[in-house]
Order: C-alpha cells, then sequence, then structure tokens
C-alpha cells in the first residue's frame, strides 16, 4: 500500500509539472502543491493494482496465502499424554 502512496504522490507531482511547463495559468510556477490535481489522476486503490506494483507484491501476495492453507491443512500430530492422562493410560492397561 504505501508503494501505491508513493507511486500515486509522484503522479500528482508529474501532473504539476507538466501544467507549469504548459503555461497553465491554474499552476503556479513556485509552488509543490500538487493537490489540485487530484481529480486529474487515479485513486490510491487502483494506483496500488497498476502493473508495476502488482507484479512485485503478487508473488509474495500468493506465497503467504499459500503457507496459511499449508499450515490449516496439514494434520497436526497428537499429543503424547503427560501426568494423569498418563496414569490413566497406563491404568487401563492393567
Amino acid at each position: 500500500m504505501l508503494d501505491g502512496y508513493y507511486l500515486r504522490e509522484e503522479r500528482l507531482y508529474r501532473k504539476l509539472y507538466e501544467k507549469v511547463v504548459a503555461g497553465d495559468a491554474d499552476a503556479p510556477r513556485y509552488s509543490m502543491n500538487a493537490n489540485k490535481f487530484t481529480d486529474d489522476v487515479d485513486g490510491l486503490g487502483k494506483v496500488s493494482w497498476s502493473p508495476t506494483v502488482r507484479w512485485v507484491h503478487m508473488p509474495i501476495l500468493v506465497l503467504v496465502i499459500g503457507l496459511i492453507t499449508y499450515s490449516f491443512a496439514v494434520p497436526k500430530p497428537a499429543a503424547a499424554p503427560t501426568g494423569a492422562a498418563k496414569a490413566a493410560v497406563a491404568d487401563q492397561g492393567k
């Protein structure tokens, strides 16, 4: 998500730069306020799933989901009886 945020910020500043270079009156030359262009740039959710970010994070996401699924799918070994349970098992054998 953080990568998507910085990618969106970069796109906002790029839009500000384009407007200043074009001589647009809405973009003051010495201003670094790129928030005026939030309507011209895609939202954070859409930028976060752009191909540049998606192909970096998808393998990690698939690996995490696979490990979680594997941890629930593998049968757990039965615990060895201890203490009172061990004594009860021994009494049953008599």
